[in-house]
Order: C-alpha cells, then structure tokens, then sequence
C-alpha cells in the first residue's frame, strides 16, 4: 500500500509515492521544523535510514525521464517528482492506495487525505527502520504548536 506525498517548500514541490509506514518518519521530522525538503529529508532519513537516498535516486530518474520526452510519456509509474512551485496542482490531483499526505513546510500545515489520516499525529511515537527492515527500536516525537493539521478520511 502505497502513499502519495506532496512536500512544499518556499521553491519547489516534490510528490513522492511511499510505503504507509514511511508517513510517520516524515511526520516525526517535521517536528525538527525543516525549512526545505532537503532538510525534511534529512530529518526524515535518522527514522527510516536509505530514505534520503531511495528519493534522489528517484528524482534523479525523474530528472532523466524528464529530458527524455518518450521516456516520459510511457506509462511508468514515478516514485519520485520535482516541479516548480507554481506547478503544485500537477502533483496534488493523485492519490496512493492509502491516500494523500500533503506537507507545506512555509505553513507548517499538514494535509491528509485517506487512511494515511489514520497515522499522522502531532505527538506520537515511530519505529526507526533500516532500507525497509523494521528494527524494533522506537522514538517519540512530537510537532511543534505551530504546526497545524487537517485531516479528511475519505479520498
């Protein structure tokens, strides 16, 4: 089961196809308040160590997908995406098995949508994997007072 994920920073959008358990190490990262998807990211990968480098490769085929227009048109499914901020409508309209998680990072607001709205917390507690693999230890976190979040269960 999959998640679709839309990350906003003050440049860019990036949509990301995740497993469900990936939702709450990007969660328990917020509550560092990253100001960029690179810093949400890092944030991110001491939860779920490799996910930093799962997404840039996926970007990095995104990218090269991209400058290849018949690569691009095939039906593939993307794992990984980059579009300018004025663009965010292009990855909003989707959603994963599991729903929609949608994170703007100026506005510390997080919207779901689906039964991913069944895992995203203010405080809460995550189990750190490694490339996949649960390993048993878990953390807590919890979100800042700023951070605000929406939640709708049907997609």
């Amino acid at each position: 089961m999959t998640v679709w994920v839309v990350v906003e920073d003050a440049h860019k959008a990036v949509g990301l196809q995740l497993p469900l358990m990936i939702v709450s190490p990007l969660i328990a990262a917020c509550a560092s308040d990253p100001s960029s998807f690179e810093e949400l990211l890092g944030s991110a990968d001491f939860y779920a160590h490799g996910l930093a480098g799962a997404v840039t490769d996926g970007l990095l085929a995104w990218d090269r997908r991209d400058g290849d227009r018949a690569a691009s048109d095939k039906k593939v499914p993307r794992i990984a995406e980059e579009h300018p901020k004025h663009d965010l409508g292009l990855l909003l309209g989707r959603a994963g098995d599991d729903g929609l998680l949608y994170i703007d990072l100026t506005e510390h607001a997080l919207v779901v949508h689906g039964r991913v709205a069944e895992v995203v917390h203010k405080r809460g507690e995550v189990e750190i994997v490694d490339r996949g693999a649960p390993t048993g230890r878990r953390v807590t976190y919890q979100l800042g007072h700023n951070w605000q979040i929406t939640a709708q269960r049907g997609v």
